[in-house]
């Protein structure tokens, strides 16, 4: 919008340089704004920390002898593991940062009674740490399958990773992170 109210040598370029520059401002805001509600992550993808929809279900994965069943609940969000060995741990899911379509991590607190217990299996004593809160990774989500993963520090030959507070495992449990808290490979889960 330019307006001349007087036609001063000069004051025409002031008025439109003005203006180009408040239309500048303008067209920059109206492309972060529409952003400002999601975040983006390492992946260059848009997070918008939902657990999302495909992942609530029943998880199984069978081997010799036993099986591990993986329960996703919505609303409220939970996360349950049953394994025929270990036995059960779980709690709320407290966090989601979705690494892309098919991938991300979900981080649980655990509920008070159902905490899962570390052994170290050299002098078979427990090294459970005080946190209690901990991530599980998930990649090639797809109708009726995922590749879940419970999180083990392979650089502490593959021990705890729990944390004391949600911001420490928001910092750590990240797709750069997941090589090295995470076994290679593996079956995946199938939708029961």
């Amino acid at each position: 919008m330019l307006f001349f109210n007087s036609y001063r040598p000069g004051s025409l370029c002031k008025k439109t340089t003005q203006s180009v520059i408040t239309l500048f401002i303008l067209l920059c805001l109206l492309t972060v704004l529409p952003l400002a509600g999601c975040k983006m992550n390492e992946n260059n993808y848009f997070d918008d920390g939902k657990l999302k929809p495909g992942l609530v279900g029943d998880w199984k994965f069978e081997y010799e002898g036993g099986y591990e069943l993986y329960t996703i609940t919505a609303n409220p969000d939970v996360f349950i593991y049953t394994d025929t060995f270990a036995g059960t741990w779980g709690g709320n899911i407290v966090h989601v940062s979705n690494f892309g379509e098919n991938a991300g991590v979900l981080i649980i607190e655990y509920d008070i009674d159902k905490k899962q217990q570390w052994t170290d299996w050299n002098t078979m004593s427990d090294i459970t740490p005080d946190g209690n809160f901990y991530g599980i990774y998930f990649t090639e989500l797809k109708q009726n399958s995922v590749r879940l993963a419970n999180t083990s520090d392979s650089l502490t030959n593959y021990g705890p990773t729990e944390t004391e507070t949600l911001e420490e495992a928001i910092n750590k449990f990240t797709s750069g992170n997941k090589g090295d808290l995470t076994f290679p490979g593996g079956a995946a889960q199938i939708k029961q």
